[in-house]
């Protein structure tokens, strides 16, 4: 009996060692696999957070605001739900401080999360540098972005704190043309995350214990592929933690599509519809850069009228092509398949900087920054940047800021 054993057990570990080797021997053949990237169980145990619903129960519904942060998990909001160590209204510790908000959304959130967490004194030096008056003054900077906020959720946030700051900064874009997806469900101007909250939030924190399930375990392969590193050359292993990954997101997709038809018949009737016939024959992406331009020109008015300034910026991103010589990774990693669509939505939005700029409206467009920087910038197939990334952005703000206030 015990040899059977041993020769059962002996066998599974040539099974084992025979699979590894046949996976080793394909993956390293698919250069765009991610295998034995050091990074890889890292850059996706963001994207496996949610476990579930992780992410919509660290943040709730705002009245105003849209919504806001909670503390939940690894998030730490403040008493406003914000990402901010400081209480808000700001209250200022003496006479000297020059308080910075800092709106937008992830983008916005992850630039002045790096600059309070070790990357302030690069771009202090920089604005400075540039406003000699500021030479003697401490700058505060305030974090009021959060992931997925958009205009109006930014004049919003300003008109409601602008007593507390002397100057805002915006940095925006991506999330300003996303809401047009949610188009004819709820209106363009809605926050991008409304829909989280009523048909997707069902599927993400109601709707299946599978799907909850797969969550978790998705979560939790990425997790240990990361924090033990003996697994990463793991060619089985790497297999097994992707493919339930793409599961995962293929099931959570199929769950939200669901959900959206659901929403979308529902809404069909006239009586509970947002928008009447001749709304929806406008184009939705149009109507979202409209919005967007409505809403900075809204911001710039309510805070110049209490004296105090604000400055806009349209962030960089990877589908404005020509805009960066994208290396071998980031050619295999920052882009999805709607490339075409994504640059012509993109290319909207410069437009109207262009219009903002005539109208001598404070915006600046930095989707050029990056047009002869070789190195890795991109982080994700969205728009975010790694350090790099926010170093050369930080420069770009600094002298924008200096133009617009001078």
């Amino acid at each position: 009996m015990k040899s059977r054993w041993m020769l059962l057990l002996a066998s599974l570990l040539l099974a084992l060692l025979f699979g590894e080797l046949c996976a080793q021997w394909i993956l390293r053949r698919s250069p765009d696999s991610g295998f034995m990237e050091a990074d890889f169980y890292v850059r996706n145990l963001e994207q496996t957070d949610w476990e579930g619903g992780t992410w919509l129960r660290a943040h709730e519904p705002h009245p105003y605001f849209g919504f806001v942060a909670t503390n939940a998990d690894s998030i730490r909001a403040n008493n406003y739900g914000f990402t901010e160590s400081e209480p808000f209204p700001y209250q200022k510790k003496s006479a000297d401080e020059y308080v910075i908000a800092v709106l937008g959304g992830s983008v916005a959130q992850s630039w002045a999360t790096w600059i309070k967490g070790g990357g302030s004194e690069h771009f202090l030096s920089a604005l400075k540098k540039r406003i000699p008056a500021l030479g003697k003054r401490k700058v505060v900077l305030l974090n009021m972005s959060l992931g997925g906020f958009k205009q109006p959720q930014q004049y919003y946030v300003a008109s409601y704190f602008l007593e507390s700051v002397d100057l805002f900064v915006n940095l925006e874009g991506f999330n300003e043309l996303y809401g047009y997806k949610n188009a004819p469900v709820y209106p363009v101007e809605y926050p991008v995350a409304s829909y989280l909250f009523f048909w997707r939030g069902k599927q993400a924190i109601e709707a299946s214990w599978k799907l909850q399930l797969m969550g978790r375990w998705n979560h939790f392969l990425m997790e240990k592929g990361a924090r033990h590193r003996w697994l990463a050359p793991s060619a089985l292993y790497f297999s097994l933690a992707k493919g339930v990954f793409r599961w995962t997101a293929d099931a959570s997709a199929e769950v939200a599509e669901k959900a959206r038809k659901s929403a979308e018949q529902e809404l069909s009737n006239p009586h509970r519809s947002f928008y009447t016939e001749g709304e929806k024959k406008q184009d939705p992406r149009q109507a979202a850069v409209e919005i967007w331009e409505r809403f900075v020109r809204q911001e710039q008015q309510i805070v110049t009228a209490f004296g105090k300034r604000a400055v806009f910026f349209l962030q960089p991103n990877q589908y404005l092509l020509g805009s960066k010589p994208f290396n071998a990774w980031e050619i295999g990693h920052v882009f999805n398949k709607n490339v075409a669509e994504k640059t012509h939505e993109y290319r909207m939005l410069t437009e109207a900087v262009k219009r903002m700029r005539g109208r001598k409206l404070p915006i600046h467009d930095l989707t050029m920054i990056y047009a002869t920087e070789k190195e890795t910038v991109y982080a994700d197939s969205c728009c975010h940047v790694n350090e790099l990334g926010n170093r050369i952005m930080s420069e770009a703000i600094a002298k924008g800021i200096a133009e617009s206030l001078r």
